[in-house]
């Protein structure tokens, strides 16, 4: 158990080592507690995994907790990173590790106001991580994506948003933004799906989750046929991905977690 396959090494280092020098530009006492937990994500992911949640207390103790008080919360700018660095080497790693990190990072979200819950929901980046906590919390913690559609409603060419990419608040709610014809255009759908064929193929991942989750709510909820919703959902993504979609949610690689 929690062996780590097919993992791209120089992939999580890049991804790690950019949070790491994300959170130094901001506090150094976050920034030290982030640079513990990538260390022991490098040596051990899944032990690293199974340990988030006491490294998010840690992120979260370096805060004042008489300024937490007067924020009306942790600051994620000091805890989005730590789940960052679990979140690199979340879809890597087996399913019980998984659901023991997921469970972790629910908890502290379960113990915060939702909408504090869905300002770090909003800064990860994993696909897999943020629809397994979507599904998880039952859909209390979706924190929209109005960040990434005002980038591409000012990138309508893959020339200008190609720039802003890097700089992306989330590698996830940018992909998922992009996937939707209402908010971005072919030529930026097709280069962006050719250039991150990895986040492509996870997002993807956690659309079906998203697109199963929906659908079958309403077919509990309302009496909706199945089908007929699964199609509606659908509909709202690329149509070049719907095939791509339908056989992803027949795989359900998600986790929900009942509570």
């Amino acid at each position: 158990m929690g062996c780590v396959s097919n993992l791209s090494e120089a992939r999580r280092k890049r991804e790690i080592e950019g949070l790491l020098a994300q959170i130094e530009r901001w506090y150094g006492a976050a920034a030290d507690i982030a640079s513990e937990y990538a260390a022991l994500m490098e040596k051990d992911p899944a032990a690293a995994t199974l340990r988030v949640g006491e490294f998010i207390g840690k992120a979260r103790n370096a805060n004042p907790g008489q300024v937490e008080a007067l924020v009306g919360g942790p600051n994620h700018d000091w805890i989005i990173p730590v789940i960052n660095i679990c979140g690199a080497s979340y879809p890597y790693l087996d399913r019980e590790v998984r659901k023991g990190g997921l469970a972790q990072v629910m908890r502290f979200l379960d113990g915060l106001n939702y909408f504090r819950s869905q300002d770090h929901v909003e800064g990860l980046h994993e696909p897999w991580l943020v629809a397994d906590i979507i599904v998880s919390s039952g859909w209390l913690y979706w924190p929209g994506y109005k960040h990434e559609t005002d980038i591409l409603a000012e990138a309508r060419t893959w020339k200008e948003l190609a720039p802003k990419i890097p700089d992306a608040r989330s590698q996830f709610w940018l992909a998922y933004t992009v996937m939707k014809p209402q908010w971005s255009s072919l030529e930026v759908r097709t280069r962006f799906y050719k250039e991150f064929p990895e986040l492509t193929d996870r997002t993807l991942d956690a659309v079906a989750a998203i697109v199963e989750s929906e659908s079958r709510s309403e077919h509990e909820r309302k009496g909706v046929d199945l089908a007929a919703a699964t199609a509606e959902h659908l509909n709202h993504y690329d149509p070049l991905l719907h095939e791509a979609i339908r056989t992803k949610v027949q795989e359900e690689k998600w986790i929900k977690l009942d509570f």
